[in-house]
């Protein structure tokens, strides 16, 4: 853009054709001279009475900002990490427990698809075409639960790529859809898509003591059960088949037998040990040996196989070892080498994530503290996301509104003044969380960002304006007609600049496409931010510079004294800096008076 109006413009603005104002254009171009004159005219009136009763009007943005902070906190403007989009697809999701045959899961997950199909059938007389073009099955896996095995399964539900599809709207069909007789035989069960950012809610438990983690994890989801408006309560410690799992008796310990020993011996007898391999012509045959099927069929027979010691003495299983049978894993997850159950659930008002993610912390983790003091608790899903990207916000941000100051006090030479600038911020930002709540979208993370873009926006319109008040004040106007002329004379490029920002951003924010969902919320809070900022810029910009100079006025006679306070020029920065320039002026003529320095020397 600097290229373009340093170096092209002038040569465009030059052409001949540009110059000569033929005259087809010529009634278009008064017509839009008339009509922003006209809307000059209308803004000088409302502005000369802002600035003669400019100590009242000066609060209008605060109120502004407070009115916009009471609709946020009424619930009007949700909050949310991250506005979520559409899915691509649809999963289902659902389990048994472990150890059941893989034709119940099989019956329910046909039973799930003839649902799917008449949603599909239903949603398609709606909307007058087809809404979902394929579902497929699996059996066998249910990796969003953690799940694996005969007893799980997966549907995948494909939808037709349209703007007026609503894939949440088709799962909670589907979730609405299955009856609570299947519901209550499940274990897991979740229909859902893929969240770009992770689940609205996700706690990491993280122990070296599986037992105490076990116990965590389910006192942690009877908790999400409790809470009203939490669904789709899953973890990932999935359960695997029962298993004996022995321990060794001292009897076996004093005749030198190891765990390994016993085990070795057990799985010999039931599972089978290679005894020899044949050769037949080219083929290699083992020769595996085990007990017969009628002594390897019952724990009965488990109890009474002999064990060999290294002696050669035989004692049967039951006198060396006990066991005891329980639900084994069908896997277990890590985390920095300890290890994880991953907890998550969905949230029925994504507005809320930030005060179920303070209930969390406040009510759920000092108790879980106590009971289990040997497991560590970490947020994951979206408030860990949205706490990371806030923090590169921050950086981000600050060090912008850092570099905004440096390069504004050394422009203006006035601290004073670059801060008056960046006080119009504010203004912009809930002027952006405003916008949301008119378009019906939450307040987000991605929204946040826009307001890096959106500050440099309106920095540039204030430093628009702050230019020409300085230039009038230099030319000899006092401090109240230059607030007045700065603000007439600079509305036409700020009101141009402001039209152009949001009638091109607007498109963007009706697009319903799944990739542009990402960039709507950036789009809104520039857009918004600089239509309201804008707003409060050439209304009451004027009027802040006049009391903030009230304000330096009053400042200076309690620190200085007198009987009166200055006049509102003397204590202008650009009325300072004109003394030192003459002062300095002065200086070198009385110095080349007295065959002193030179002005080049002096700059040399």
């Amino acid at each position: 853009s600097l290229v373009e109006a340093f170096l092209i413009l002038p040569s465009h603005l030059s052409n001949e054709w540009v110059l000569s104002r033929k005259k087809r254009t010529r009634g278009l171009r008064q017509g839009l001279e008339k009509g922003i004159e006209w809307l000059r005219n209308g803004y000088a009136w409302i502005l000369r009475g802002i600035i003669k009763r400019y100590r009242a009007w000066v609060f209008f943005p605060f109120l502004f900002i407070l009115v916009t902070v009471i609709l946020q906190m009424s619930g009007y403007i949700g909050w949310t990490w991250f506005e979520s989009p559409p899915f691509d697809s649809i999963t289902l999701e659902a389990s048994f427990k472990p150890g059941e045959t893989d034709d119940q899961t099989e019956e329910f997950l046909w039973y799930a698809h003839n649902k799917i199909d008449s949603i599909g059938l239903l949603m398609e007389q709606e909307l007058g075409k087809k809404v979902i073009s394929y579902v497929s099955l699996n059996i066998g896996s249910a990796s969003g639960l953690g799940e694996g095995g005969p007893h799980a399964g997966t549907i995948r539900v494909s939808t037709e790529s349209a703007d007026d599809i609503d894939t949440r709207s088709i799962a909670n069909r589907i979730k609405e859809s299955i009856s609570l007789e299947w519901q209550n035989r499940l274990q897991k069960f979740s229909v859902g898509g893929e969240e770009q950012f992770g689940k609205p809610i996700s706690i990491s438990l993280v122990s070296e003591d599986s037992d105490q983690l076990s116990e965590c994890a389910q006192w942690l989801r009877n908790e999400f059960e409790n809470m009203d408006g939490l669904n789709d309560i899953v973890d990932n410690s999935g359960i695997g088949n029962r298993e004996l799992q022995v321990t060794l008796k001292p009897k076996a310990r004093l005749l030198g037998l190891s765990l390994n020993d016993v085990l070795g011996q057990t799985r010999q007898g039931f599972f089978g040990a290679e005894a020899q391999r044949l050769i037949l012509g080219r083929d290699e045959v083992k020769v595996w040996i085990r007990y017969p099927k009628s002594g390897r069929s019952s724990l009965a027979d488990l109890d009474n196989i002999m064990i060999k010691t290294n002696s050669g003495q035989l004692f049967p299983f039951h006198e060396l070892a006990e066991y005891t049978i329980k639900r084994g894993k069908v896997e277990i997850n890590h985390l920095d080498g300890k290890q994880e159950i991953e907890i998550s659930a969905d949230v029925l008002d994504a507005s809320k994530i930030g005060e179920y993610s303070s209930s969390i912390y406040a009510d759920l983790v000092p108790e879980m503290e106590q009971k289990f003091p040997d497991v560590d608790l970490n947020m994951r899903g979206q408030s860990e996301e949205g706490m990371e990207s806030l923090y590169w916000f921050m950086i981000a941000f600050g060090a912008s509104i850092v570099m905004m100051m440096i390069i504004l006090s050394l422009n203006f030479r006035s601290f004073y003044q670059a801060k008056l600038i960046l006080m119009v911020i504010p203004v912009g930002f809930y002027g952006a969380v405003l916008g949301h709540g008119i378009e019906g979208f939450k307040f987000s993370t991605l929204g946040l960002f826009g307001v890096i873009a959106l500050a440099g926006v309106l920095v540039n319109d204030s430093v628009v304006m702050l230019d020409t008040y300085n230039r009038l004040l230099r030319e000899g106007l006092d401090v109240k007609k230059a607030a007045y002329e700065c603000g007439k004379q600079r509305f036409r490029p700020v009101i141009l600049t402001t039209i152009t920002t949001v009638a091109g951003l607007y498109p963007l924010i009706l697009e319903n496409s799944f990739q542009a969902q990402f960039l709507v919320p950036m789009a809104i809070t520039i857009a918004y931010g600089v239509f309201f900022g804008t707003i409060i810029l050439i209304f009451f910009f004027p009027a802040l510079i006049l009391f903030f100079a009230d304000m330096k006025r009053s400042r200076w006679w309690l620190w200085r004294g007198g009987k009166y306070p200055p006049a509102r020029i003397e204590v202008e920065p650009v009325t300072k800096i004109m003394k030192r320039e003459l002062e300095m002026s002065d200086l070198i003529q009385s110095s080349n008076g007295n065959g002193g320095i030179t002005k080049e020397e002096l700059h040399g």
